[in-house]
C-alpha cells in the first residue's frame, strides 16, 4: 500500500502543475479578452485545449489507478482511499497534495468563468454590431452614401429647439 501512496502522490503533484499551467493559460487568455482586439487568442486556445488534454490524461491515469486498488473511479474513490489510509504517515502528504490539487481547481474553474463571460460579452457587442450592418442593408440605405456621409439608416439626431 505504501506504493499506492507513492504513486497517487507523484500523480498528484504532477496533476497539480499541469492545473497550475492551465491556470496561467487561463489568466494569458483573460489578458487578451481584457484588450481591444483578440490579437493572439488562437494561439492561447491552443495551448489551453493541450492543457485540458494533459489534465485529463492525469486524471485518467489517478482513477485508473484507484481501481486497480478496489476504489472508484471519481471523487468519492479518492476520499475513500484516503480515509482507508489515514494512519499511515505517507498518507499525509497524499492528502496535502489532494487539497493543493482542489484549490488550484477551483481558482481554475472561476478564471474559466470569467473568461466565459467576458466572451459572452464580445458576442453580444459583435451580434448587435451584426444586427445594426443588417438592419442598414435590409432598408436599402446602406451605412454610408457613396459620398462618404452618413446613409438613410444613419442620420443625424434633428431637434427643432425653436418650439421650446
Amino acid at each position: 500500500m505504501v506504493a499506492l501512496l507513492a504513486e497517487l502522490q507523484g500523480g498528484l503533484k504532477a496533476e497539480s502543475a499541469a492545473v497550475q499551467g492551465l491556470l496561467d493559460v487561463l489568466e494569458a487568455e483573460r489578458e487578451i479578452l481584457l484588450k481591444p482586439g483578440v490579437d493572439g487568442l488562437d494561439s492561447v486556445v491552443a495551448r489551453k485545449n493541450a492543457m485540458v488534454m494533459q489534465v485529463s490524461e492525469l486524471t485518467r491515469q489517478r482513477y485508473s489507478l484507484l481501481v486497480a486498488s478496489g476504489f472508484s473511479s471519481d471523487e468519492d474513490g479518492m476520499k475513500a482511499c484516503v480515509s482507508v489510509f489515514s494512519g499511515d504517515p505517507a498518507c499525509g502528504e497524499v492528502e496535502q497534495a489532494w487539497k493543493a490539487l482542489g484549490a488550484i481547481a477551483q481558482k481554475v474553474k472561476k478564471c474559466n468563468e470569467f473568461n466565459g463571460q467576458l466572451v459572452s460579452r464580445l458576442l453580444a457587442r459583435n451580434q448587435d454590431l451584426l444586427a445594426v450592418f443588417g438592419m442598414a442593408t435590409q432598408r436599402g440605405g446602406g451605412l454610408y452614401g457613396p459620398n462618404g456621409r452618413a446613409g438613410q439608416f444613419i442620420s443625424p439626431v434633428r431637434r427643432d429647439f425653436s418650439t421650446g
